[in-house]
C-alpha cells in the first residue's frame, strides 16, 4: 500500500469528510497488517544432550493464516504441549550449528498431524485412529514416510488419523478425548482406535517423573486415582505444587540431577493409574461412535524392559475389558532410529507391517 499515493488524493473539504478519511485510513492500515499475518511465523529454539553430544532443535511455524495463540493456549491448558493448529512446520537438528537433520510437517485440526490421504476421508466407510507419542506422529519423518501413510495399503477402506502427541502418553490423549468433541473430524462410525504404549518411558510421563516434567515444564495433565478407586483429573503437574516444586529444585542443581537421574519409580499403584487411564479413554470413545473396537499396543521393540511392567498392565487391562496386544523387543527395529532415538523411515515401514497383522485381527 503507497500511503503517500493515499493521502495526495484524499482532499479534506470539510470535518465530515476528513473523518471518513480518516476512518478509511483506518481500515486500511488493519487491512495491510491482517495481511501481513496471514503467514506468520513463529521460532522455538531449545537445546539437550544425548550420548555426550550437544544438540539444538529448532521449530519453525508458519500458521496458514495468522498463528492462533487464543486457540493454542486453550488447547494446551487441557491437553500439554503441542503444534499450532493449522500450520506448517519445519523442524531441524543442528549440532554445532549445522543442520544435520530437516523435516516439514502439516498439521490440521487440535495440532495433530493431517491425514496423509485427508481428501478421501468423506469417501472412506470406517476410520482407524492411531493415537500416542512422537514415534506414532512420525518425528523427522516426511508425510509418506509416517506409520498412519504406510498403513494406507493394508487398510484401503479406513481413514487413518494420526494422533501422535510429540512428548506425549496416554494422559494427554485422554484429556484431549474428554475435553474436545472430536467426532466433528471424523465421519465414519465404524472403525479401529488404538494407543501405542512405549513402556520404557511412558510410565514416567503419565505420573509426572523429575526428567518429565522438566521437559514439558508441568504443562501435561495430571490424573490421579482417588481413594473410592475413580480417576480424577487434577488440572496439570504444576498444580501438583509439592513434587513439582521438588523435582524442579532438584532438576536446577547440577549435582542433585546427576545424583537422582531418574525419580521416582514405578509402582504398582502407577500401573493401575495406566490402566485406569485407558479404561477412561475407552469411555470416551465408545461415547461417541458404535461397532468399533479399542486396543491397546504394548510396544517394547525398541529396547528391553523390565517384563513384569508389562505383565501387570496387560492383565489389569484384561480385568477392565480392555484387548491388548504386546509387540517384543525387536533387535532390527531397535537400531532403525534417528540419533534422537525417534523411529526412522526405515522402521516406520516394519511397524506398519507389524501394525497391519495386529490390527486386522480387529
Amino acid at each position: 500500500m503507497n500511503f503517500r499515493f493515499f493521502f495526495n488524493q484524499t482532499k479534506i473539504t470539510n470535518a465530515p469528510s476528513q473523518k471518513l478519511s480518516l476512518i478509511t485510513l483506518f481500515l486500511l492500515i488493519n487491512i495491510v497488517i491482517l495481511n501481513m499475518s496471514y503467514a506468520s511465523t513463529h521460532v522455538l529454539k531449545s537445546h539437550f544432550t544425548l550420548n555426550q553430544k550437544q544438540y539444538e532443535n529448532e521449530i519453525n511455524y508458519v500458521c496458514q493464516e495468522s498463528c492462533n495463540d487464543i486457540e493454542k493456549h486453550k488447547l494446551e491448558s487441557k491437553i500439554g504441549p503441542i503444534f499450532y493448529p493449522h500450520s506448517n512446520v519445519q523442524e531441524q537438528l543442528k549440532q554445532d550449528g549445522k543442520v544435520i537433520r530437516g523435516v516439514f510437517y502439516e498439521i490440521g485440526d487440535f495440532g495433530f498431524r493431517k491425514p496423509y490421504d485427508e481428501l478421501n476421508a468423506n469417501f472412506k466407510k470406517k476410520h482407524l485412529i492411531l493415537a500416542g507419542d512422537s514415534n506414532i506422529f512420525g518425528e523427522w519423518c516426511k508425510n509418506n514416510e509416517t506409520l498412519d501413510a504406510q498403513l494406507i495399503k493394508f487398510f484401503p477402506d479406513h481413514q487413518i488419523y494420526n494422533w501422535g502427541i510429540r512428548g506425549g502418553g496416554p494422559h494427554n490423549t485422554l484429556a484431549f478425548m474428554q475435553n474436545f468433541n472430536f467426532k466433528n473430524i471424523i465421519p465414519a462410525n465404524q472403525g479401529i482406535f488404538s494407543y501405542t504404549f512405549f513402556p520404557q518411558y511412558m510410565y514416567s510421563r503419565v505420573i509426572g517423573s523429575k526428567n518429565y516434567t522438566a521437559w514439558d515444564d508441568g504443562k501435561s495433565p495430571y490424573y490421579q486415582i482417588n481413594k473410592n478407586g475413580t480417576l480424577n483429573y487434577k488440572g496439570n503437574f504444576n498444580d501438583r505444587k509439592f513434587y513439582t516444586f521438588l523435582y524442579k529444585l532438584i532438576t536446577s542443581n547440577t549435582l542433585l540431577n546427576k545424583l537422582l537421574p531418574e525419580i521416582p519409580r514405578i509402582s504398582t499403584e502407577d500401573i493401575l493409574l495406566v490402566s485406569a487411564i485407558f479404561t477412561e479413554m475407552k469411555k470416551a470413545y465408545l461415547k461417541y461412535f458404535s461397532h468399533v473396537k479399542f486396543v491397546i499396543i504394548i510396544n517394547n521393540s525398541l529396547e528391553k524392559s523390565d517384563e513384569n511392567l508389562t505383565d501387570e498392565l496387560v492383565n489389569d487391562l484384561k480385568k477392565n475389558q480392555i484387548d491388548v496386544e504386546v509387540i517384543p523387543f525387536n533387535s532390527t527395529l531397535s537400531k532403525n532410529q534417528f540419533e534422537d532415538g525417534h523411529i526412522n523411515s526405515i522402521g516406520q515401514t516394519q511397524l506398519a507391517n507389524l501394525y497391519s497383522k495386529i490390527l486386522h485381527k480387529y
